[in-house]
């Protein structure tokens, strides 16, 4: 398990990035997977840096873990900003346009992770999104 604390501000996205790179399971991981775990990353991080703590700021601590039966990794986003449960909003457009009320990214994660988990514990939001990497003999 690695574990790692940032300012919640879209400046430290790559720092983000670039850590949830390096702890990756496997660099036999196809580039699709890797970049939906990614981007789901970025997504969540982006949103906690924008809305958790406005107008003031705050820190997100980001935990990865490697599983290894089946292959995946389950990254943990913990902030203590306002209560949000991303996997109650569905404000997205179904046509994938973006609206005046945005939810885009968050449907993006809901989609691309194969699962998902929000908790609300001692002030703290915690979300947990879990993408299996192992390749699918169809593939």
């Amino acid at each position: 398990m690695k574990k790692s604390t940032f300012k919640a501000d879209i400046g430290n996205l790559e720092d983000v990035i670039d850590f949830v790179d390096n702890n990756f399971p496997d660099d036999e991981v196809s580039m699709e997977k890797r970049l939906f775990v990614e981007l789901a990353v970025q997504e969540a991080f982006t949103n906690i840096a924008q809305y958790a703590y406005a107008p003031e700021s705050g820190e997100v601590e980001i935990i990865i873990e490697n599983t290894t039966d089946p292959l995946g990794v389950v990254i943990t986003l913990i902030d203590t900003g306002k209560r949000f449960n991303p996997l109650e909003y569905s404000k997205a457009s179904s046509e994938g346009k973006k609206n005046k009320e945005g939810g885009l990214g968050i449907k993006f994660i809901k989609e691309s992770m194969d699962a998902l988990g929000y908790s609300y514990e001692d002030g703290k939001n915690i979300l947990t999104m879990t993408k299996f990497l192992e390749e699918d003999e169809d593939e």
